[in-house]
């Protein structure tokens, strides 16, 4: 089988011509998953494309017997590990160590997320452009309440800015954890040296540093299922802080060289790991501008237009159709949420290794 294209930069390859569908593998890494693992192992195995031309791999992982009995009566490959201390980069690692055929890409997909039946004929079409690292465009299938409006209009805001912007001035994508796609020799090669929980940073860290262009295929939607809850938009922040922290940490003594060498997707990348939360800017610019106003009016003059600049610009991040009552009607549940993330700051742990997923019911 012929291998896939080991030119790391994303742009510089044409069309290979080749006739032959890529081979896929399609990872799944499933920890206590079992509200949400069936529909997505489905759609996933529900693909037109050649069959024998990809694989669906699950690394269930403390999921229910009768999950794994329903799993395993499907057509795919179900991996059982025995984990004493669970993690999605052990799962990856695990289903990888455990894979004797050999792939032209390796897919990586949560177990919440749902794909469409013509997801690898488009992710086919793309890779044939010479990509080595792809993000999909992860998006919302449910927005029910408005922490789930809030989680989904977020994570457009990130596909706008720190994807599809990054892209069309010349610079990566960020990864976000699912709907990603890598070459699965450059994947298999690395996947070994993922420690720490926040696996997506850390391969970001192994393709910036080795000069790895990462794609936004815009059009290649993911469904992901937002959190509903309070309590769990919270410590989904404030597990993504911590992975946030240790990315910085990591990057930090890199930094020298890939100015020397004019890496500047590496330098981008540092530099977002320094950044505020955006939803603690948004409820803390206001606050702060209110603030200066009482003391010194004239200085709030700048405090307010920052504010003004800072929420036009994530209003023109916005796709029109979430330019709606709803979405401003959710803003309101902001102040409360950023009020709790503030209080459990001292939570943070840089150390975190822990399996980063989101509770569903």
């Amino acid at each position: 089988m012929k291998k896939a294209k080991s030119n790391v930069q994303a742009d510089a390859a044409a069309d290979d011509g080749r006739q032959e569908p890529y081979h896929f593998l399609i990872i799944i890494p499933a920890y206590r998953e079992d509200a949400v693992i069936l529909p997505t192992a489905r759609a996933a195995l529900q693909q037109q494309y050649p069959q024998g031309h990809f694989t669906v791999a699950v690394v269930s992982d403390h999921q229910q017997e009768a999950t794994n009995r329903v799993l395993a009566k499907l057509p795919l490959t179900l991996f059982l590990p025995h984990f004493e201390k669970s993690s999605k980069a052990r799962a990856l690692q695990y289903a990888v160590a455990h894979t004797t055929s050999r792939y032209d890409y390796a897919v990586i997909l949560d177990a919440d997320n749902i794909v469409r039946p013509d997801f690898l004929c488009q992710l086919d079409t793309v890779c044939r452009h010479g990509h080595s690292a792809i993000q999909c465009h992860r998006t919302a299938k449910n927005s029910d309440g408005h922490v789930a409006m809030l989680d989904g209009l977020s994570e457009e805001i990130n596909n706008t800015v720190f994807r599809r912007g990054h892209n069309r001035v010349g610079l990566s994508a960020a990864l976000i954890g699912s709907g990603m796609c890598f070459s699965y020799d450059w994947f298999s090669n690395h996947v070994g040296g993922l420690q720490t929980a926040g696996e997506d940073r850390e391969l970001e860290k192994m393709l910036l540093t080795e000069g790895v262009h990462i794609h936004y295929a815009e059009h290649i939607h993911v469904m992901d299922e937002k959190v509903a809850s309070s309590s769990g938009f919270q410590q989904q922040r404030l597990r993504w802080m911590s992975a946030q922290l240790q990315s910085l940490l990591a990057l930090l003594p890199g930094c020298r060289a890939a100015l020397l060498h004019g890496n500047i997707d590496y330098i981008d990348k540092t530099l977002q790991q320094a950044l505020i939360p955006r939803s603690m800017l948004l409820v803390l610019l206001p606050v702060a501008s209110a603030v200066v106003t009482l003391f010194s009016p004239p200085a709030s003059v700048k405090w307010w237009c920052l504010t003004t600049v800072f929420c036009l610009s994530l209003l023109a991040a916005l796709p029109k159709p979430m330019r709606n009552m709803r979405a401003f009607a959710a803003l309101v549940k902001l102040p409360a949420l950023v009020g709790l993330l503030l209080r459990n700051m001292s939570h943070l742990d840089r150390h975190n290794r822990d399996f980063i997923h989101t509770q569903h019911t």
